[in-house]
This record gives C-alpha cells, sequence and structure tokens, in this order.
C-alpha cells in the first residue's frame, strides 16, 4: 500500500512538471502524448459549456424580444383607446354645445350621422399665428 502510494505521489509530481531529472526522454515524450490528449478533452468540453451558454443566451434574448414586443402592443392598444376615448368626450362636448337643449334627448340618431372630429381636436383646424410675437411675453427674447 505504501509503495502504490509512493508511485502515485510520485506520477502526480511528474504531471505537475516536479522531479522530472530521472526521467527518460522515452517516458517525458509519452507523458507529453498524454498530456496533449487530456488537454484537448478540457478544450473541447469548455468549448460545448461555452455554446451551451451562448444557445441559452439567445433563447433568454428571444424571450426578452417577445416580451417587450407584447408590451409595446399592449402600451399601442391602451394607448389609442384612451385617445379614442379623449375624442369620444370631446365630440360629446361639442355635440352638446352645438345642438339646442333637449333636441339631444329627443333625437338621439342625429349624433349617430355626425363625422368624427379631426384627429387633434377641432383647435387643430385653427390657423397657427407663429409669426405674433408679444413684447410684454416675459420668456420671450424678442430684440
Amino acid at each position: 500500500m505504501r509503495d502504490k502510494t509512493l508511485d502515485l505521489q510520485l506520477s502526480l509530481e511528474r504531471y505537475k512538471g516536479e522531479s522530472l531529472n530521472s526521467i527518460q526522454y522515452k517516458d517525458l515524450d509519452e507523458m507529453e502524448k498524454k498530456l496533449e490528449i487530456s488537454y484537448r478533452k478540457v478544450q473541447a468540453r469548455k468549448l460545448e459549456l461555452m455554446q451551451q451558454q451562448l444557445e441559452n443566451l439567445k433563447r433568454t434574448e428571444k424571450m426578452v424580444e417577445k416580451q417587450n414586443e407584447d408590451m409595446y402592443n399592449w402600451l399601442m392598444n391602451n394607448e389609442i383607446y384612451r385617445r379614442q376615448q379623449e375624442a369620444m368626450t370631446e365630440l360629446k362636448l361639442v355635440e352638446e354645445r352645438q345642438l339646442p337643449p333637449g333636441v339631444v334627448n329627443e333625437f338621439p340618431f342625429l349624433l349617430q350621422d355626425m363625422p368624427p372630429p379631426p384627429i387633434g381636436g377641432f383647435l387643430s383646424l385653427l390657423p397657427s399665428h407663429s409669426n405674433h410675437r408679444d413684447p410684454d411675453c416675459p420668456g420671450c427674447n424678442y430684440k
């Protein structure tokens, strides 16, 4: 048992690169080949693990992209719904101002034939006066 332990210890020292003075050329050559084979196995396993990590990252990337797309679609649908509700509210306010009181209650079908308001609201139809300059405007620098 003691001899076996000593042989293993000596063998381990040789593979670590220690106590190489007493080893013959043929034994060194054989040891080198074994080390090269072991090194290639380590490289192959390392490459395999890196490829698995890459595949996992690609799957994660696709899942995150899908979640982002779903979230974007959900937000856009909610924004469209909110804008439709605002447009309907604005349309009702405009219609109530244009029709005499009581007409809406007596003739609700009149509101169904009215065209929808412009996308930016009725104020967007008014001309903008970008050339108008107010010298009394505290935030404006006109010289």
